[in-house]
């Protein structure tokens, strides 16, 4: 493990490869098991973040200054695979589950009626049985929100070199937030 996660706690799943690929039964298990853990992953990230002087206050009172501060942290501090250096390094994909409950409990915080949920309406997506947060109010029962795979995607892209928007914590949150808003629909 890299020095920037020392005395980080990796969550262990219990199972290995994508999620996708489970028998349900299994992949609601590792849901189950992230969930009865999300205070104490939220824990995990807002002890990683202190040692760099970063605030994360609970998600209910997390302002958009919180999250550009997360943002710009991890950015710093994300580190690529030894073995291939346009993957993050493996620790850090704990991480980044971890940003995606934290950013993912904002949006619930902040929003209406959202919850998070086991994907299981399409076993072609790439969030199939993972977690995501459902409940928008839009004309498709299917619409969802997995911020961590969002999270994923920009470490991948900012490794690469490729675009990253600025603030994309708190326009991801923002944007979120009024799809939640029943009197848009």
């Amino acid at each position: 493990m890299s020095e920037a996660l020392v005395g980080y706690e990796v969550f262990d799943p219990g199972v290995y490869g994508p999620w996708k690929n489970l028998p349900r039964s299994q992949a609601r298990k590792v849901i189950d098991r992230l969930l009865s853990q999300k205070e104490a992953r939220i824990d995990q990230l807002r002890t990683l973040v202190r040692r760099s002087g970063i605030r994360l206050p609970r998600p209910e009172t997390a302002t958009d200054e919180d999250l550009d501060a997360l943002t710009q942290w991890f950015f710093a501090s994300i580190e690529p695979d030894a073995n291939n250096p346009q993957q993050l390094a493996p620790a850090w994909y704990s991480v980044v589950s971890d940003i995606g409950l934290y950013v993912g409990e904002v949006i619930i915080a902040r929003g209406r009626g959202l919850e998070w949920r086991m994907y299981t309406a399409d076993r072609r997506s790439e969030s199939y049985q993972e977690l995501v947060i459902m409940g928008f109010p839009v004309p498709n029962p299917k619409y969802f929100l997995n911020p961590g795979f969002r999270v994923a995607n920009w470490a991948l892209c900012r490794l690469r070199g490729d675009y990253v928007p600025d603030h994309p914590m708190v326009e991801m949150v923002r944007i979120a937030v009024a799809t939640s808003d029943t009197e848009n629909y």
